[in-house]
């Protein structure tokens, strides 16, 4: 999927008195990039970023300048500014240039880039969330902002190489940030972000006005910039801001002699609150579409001038979300909405229950298909009485696959009342939340994070409904050493928890058998080319690779070895379970081999189930019905216990009981994991619609 962007990439404003800013470390990067040689040149980008990179030195910034740097320099650039940023209390980037969404991704794109399919933007451009990583340590803030064309002018340029149906966007994929970050767009959805006639873009234009206002709180100087570029574009292009800085006044240019910004959202209420700095703030929130975006308002201002507005505001926004949960959702997103939202119950008797794991980001796709079946499981029990007699709310926890969020994920988790979670997906992320729950706690099911070591470690809390990478590698192993005698094997991974373990539980099996190791190598998460490494894959003359990761890089891995005529077969672990890696793997996906638990969707357990989330134009995977199962076990567990007390709930599903869930009927062990795990290995192959699918051999 393709979408074209001129974007402009901002992270991290704080307005604090003069006297505060001379601790406080500010620095900015800012991109221009205009003389591309393939695609259109830009006629204001370089001058938007020198204009920005001016202005942001008037505040007090550090700013580098980067214009028009070939893809290589910008890489070394963005990971220069990384490091900087870990030292930061304010991060800001700014990016005027072209950038292109492909498969649910946003990218930079860099002027010497040479684009022609929508898989050279994959190889040749500069993933967005490398560059919202950059900025993620600063201590303080982030804002991002892309005056990105919403629209797509130029979906004829390229090819689409990638199998299966997503086919070509129809605009720039929206970016939901995490906590104390903005997102903004210099245009909605459908719409283009103009170069106008003068120097700068309209954007450019009103931010330069608007940035350095003193006295101007952040989310009323975003509106401000909205009706400018309103009025300069005479209506045709129209900014849109997401995400929250809770109910802190942001003030980028303070008055002379204002008092201090207020640190967060549970600093006391002014005794006296200045009107003008009420209406400010009021006017930053009074739009938004998050419950707790407009309660931050109630809760700085409980008796404000508006508070009638923000109660109603709330519960409009409540009634919508309980009637998003009884609504199909739109293709590929289940309950599509704001994946970052915490959504709070209204009522004091409900159930609270949250799902977590990486709603946005690279590994998304994982993270909607656990989500989807905790919403199916939700809307069924509710419509059964619940829990014990009380109705269940769903939480959402959005951890992005990276471990830098996970106290502030199960912080938010408990604070809002959570007594189960299910997630999260990785075991990198899954192991510090486990520990960080059963402090708090809180009893914690995985459908998917199949590391050993989590159930190991003598933890009351932690249950998973997946097997174990033990479990899966030595299926692996003996399905290689016995499929595979004579031939050469390569063993890579991606160094993460899950990857590594797995690559080295295989390498544990096949060791000493008829198959001989050639290569055992590591790469990074993120990595965009192979060759060096497929370089020593040909040299090894592997007959078959072994991948121990996830899809993203297992895809682009595979695709540059056919490209660069390695014809070695593939095999991996469930990490590459998803339609995705059938999409950005290309033709050559067809053939790869890959252990998983056996098709959940086809047994007679789940056929209701199955043809409710069809129904919602969801393709129920086995994340999918595991996350719905980990629900059930909770219902059941609870109702045998007598009791929603987590610790009551955990020992009876360690008493053996058999749970009937839409997974077969399973029971624990001790440690947490299912008596009966069950591993097999499928094939990837075209079916009778020329789709490329993974089925089970038998």
């Amino acid at each position: 999927m393709l979408r074209w962007l001129k974007a402009v990439a901002f992270a991290a404003l704080l307005a604090v008195p003069t006297a505060a800013q001379a601790t406080e470390k500010r620095i900015a990067l800012v991109i221009g990039n205009a003389n591309y040689t393939t695609v259109p040149k830009l006629p204001n980008a370089s001058n938007d970023a020198r204009a920005i990179g001016q202005t942001l030195k008037s505040l007090d910034f550090q700013v580098e300048l980067a214009l028009n740097q070939p893809a290589n320099s910008l890489r070394d650039t963005v990971q220069r500014f990384s490091r900087q940023s870990a030292a930061a209390d304010i991060a800001f980037v700014f990016y005027a240039g072209h950038g292109v969404e492909v498969g649910g991704r946003n990218y930079l794109v860099p002027v010497d880039a040479h684009l022609k399919t929508d898989m050279d933007v994959v190889f040749e451009a500069i993933s967005l969330d490398i560059v919202m990583q950059a900025v993620e340590p600063a201590k303080s803030l982030r804002i991002i902002v892309l005056d990105a064309c919403r629209d797509n002018p130029f979906v004829n340029r390229m090819t689409i190489t990638s199998s299966g149906t997503r086919g070509i966007g129809h605009g720039l994929a929206r970016v939901d940030p995490p906590g104390d970050t903005l997102v903004a767009y210099a245009a909605k959805a459908g719409s283009t972000a103009l170069d106008g006639t003068g120097a700068n873009s309209p954007f450019t234009t009103a931010l330069l006005k608007h940035l350095p206002t003193p006295g101007l709180e952040i989310g009323f100087m975003f509106r401000r910039v909205r009706d400018t570029v309103m009025e300069l574009t005479n209506r045709q292009q129209e900014p849109f801001v997401y995400g929250s800085v809770g109910a802190r006044e942001i003030y980028l240019k303070p008055l002379p002699g204002a008092a201090p910004s207020q640190p967060s959202a549970t600093s006391a209420a002014p005794a006296a609150p200045d009107s003008r700095l009420e209406l400010s703030y009021w006017e930053s929130v009074r739009g938004s579409t998050s419950t707790p975006t407009v309660q931050s308002y109630l809760d700085r201002y409980p008796n404000g001038s508006f508070a009638s507005l923000a109660r109603a505001r709330i519960q409009e926004l409540e009634q919508s979300r309980h009637a998003k949960l009884q609504t199909p959702a739109s293709p590929g997103v289940p309950n599509a909405g704001s994946s970052r939202t915490f959504f709070v119950a209204t009522g004091s008797e409900s159930l609270r229950i949250a799902v977590a794991g990486p709603m946005t980001g690279s590994d998304s796709p994982f993270g909607a298909r656990i989500k989807a079946g905790v919403d199916q499981a939700v809307i069924d029990i509710n419509a059964t009485g619940g829990i014990l007699g009380r109705q269940v709310t769903l939480l959402v926890g959005d951890d992005y696959s990276n471990p830098r969020l996970v106290g502030a994920v199960t912080n938010k988790v408990a604070a809002d009342g959570a007594k189960f979670v299910i997630g999260h997906y990785n075991p990198a992320i899954t192991m510090p939340a486990s520990e960080a729950y059963q402090q708090k706690g809180i009893l914690q099911i995985t459908p998917s994070a199949s590391n050993p070591e989590l159930t190991e470690r003598g933890m009351w809390n932690v249950f998973r409904t997946c097997g174990r990478d033990d479990q899966q590698g030595a299926i692996a192993g003996a399905y290689i050493a016995q499929r595979f005698k004579g031939k050469r094997v390569a063993i890579l991974h991606d160094r993460t928890v899950y990857g590594q373990g797995l690559a080295d539980e295989v390498r544990k099996v096949i060791s000493g058998k008829s198959v001989r190791e050639v290569l055992y190598e590591g790469v990074s998460v993120g990595e965009k080319d192979f060759s060096a490494v497929i370089s020593r894959i040909r040299v090894s003359g592997a007959d078959l690779v072994y991948w121990g990761g996830l899809s993203t890089e297992g895809a682009l891995l595979l695709r540059q070895m056919r490209t660069q005529g390695v014809e070695a077969l593939l095999m991996g672990g469930d990490g590459i379970t998803s339609d995705e890696f059938a999409d950005a793997g290309g033709p050559g996906v067809e053939g790869t081999l890959m252990t998983h638990g056996p098709d959940p969707s086809k047994r007679p357990e789940a056929r209701s189930v199955v043809q409710k989330l069809r129904a919602r134009r969801i393709d129920p995977d086995a994340y999918t019905l595991h996350s719905y199962a980990a629900v059930q076990i909770i219902k059941q567990a609870a109702e045998a216990a007598k009791s929603l007390e987590p610790v009551k709930v955990a020992d009876q599903i360690k008493t053996g009981m058999k749970f009937r869930t839409v997974i077969g009927e399973i029971s624990f062990d001790k440690k947490g994991d299912v008596t009966s795990p069950n591993y097999a290995v499928h094939v990837w192959k075209k079916d009778a619609k020329g789709k490329i699918v993974y089925r089970e051999i038998e």
